[in-house]
């Protein structure tokens, strides 16, 4: 059985799997522009890879609680209401 700690981790991080996966993009594409047009070492890009990371991470956690959960709950309840309407 998993600790509480875990389990809402876990929890977490499947919330915020389709946000990051929709949001990493433009930030990867930039990141990869940069080392790429100006030739940075994988020794000087390492800071600001882990600043995209992390970008990325905050990024789909504000996406998950300003755009995903307001329109999941509006959702449910505009389904819900129709479906048991008479």
């Amino acid at each position: 059985m998993r600790s509480g700690a875990a389990q809402r981790l876990c929890r977490w991080l499947g919330d915020i799997l389709y946000p990051i996966y929709i949001t990493h993009y433009p930030l990867i594409y930039t990141y990869t522009a940069w080392v790429a047009t100006h030739k940075v070492s994988l020794r000087e890009s390492l800071p600001v890879a882990a600043l995209v990371y992390v970008a990325a991470v905050i990024l789909a956690y504000a996406c998950l609680k300003v755009y995903d959960e307001p329109v999941r709950e509006w959702l449910r309840k505009k389904v819900l209401l129709d479906k048991f309407e008479i």
